[in-house]
């Protein structure tokens, strides 16, 4: 609720959620690295791996919450990351976790015209500003909607 006061401590979220977000994707990164240079197997250490990440992303399941359903739900998240990590680069995944910690860590009030929807407001169009620049990066240089002929 902090970055209800103003610009400054929105400001301050963000950037934390940019080092939260880098910090999280070079420890996941760590994990596998160590684990495959233990056990010499990529798709061995990505097994152990997982079992490790969920293991400690696991461990704030709320007394009386549906265990087996947020496990299975770190899996698959931790999962993807993995996935992202392996496919794409530590770029990608730290930005993929980045915009989706953004919209997370700041309260999105659904009345618009209050104001205290200002930070949600600008936190989404934020994330919005980065895909749209995401999407003008990958064109790579070609025109932005290809060749049309008329």
């Amino acid at each position: 609720m902090d970055s209800l006061n103003g610009f400054g401590p929105l400001f301050g979220n963000w950037a934390d959620q940019f080092f939260y977000s880098l910090q999280t994707t070079l420890v996941l990164v760590l994990v596998l690295v160590v684990v495959r240079l233990l056990v010499r197997r990529t798709w061995l250490a990505v097994i152990i791996g997982l079992a490790i990440e969920v293991g400690a992303a696991g461990s704030g399941v709320s007394p009386g919450g549906v265990g087996w359903l947020y496990y299975l739900a770190q899996i698959m998240a931790v999962g993807l990351i993995t996935l992202a990590i392996f496919r794409c680069g530590l770029l990608v995944t730290a930005v993929m976790i980045l915009l989706d910690n953004i919209p997370s860590a700041v309260p999105i009030i659904p009345y618009g015209p209050s104001w205290a929807a200002l930070p949600g407001n600008l936190s989404i169009a934020l994330v919005i500003a980065i895909a749209c620049f995401g999407f003008y990066a990958a064109r790579g240089g070609q025109p932005l909607f290809g060749k049309l002929e008329v």
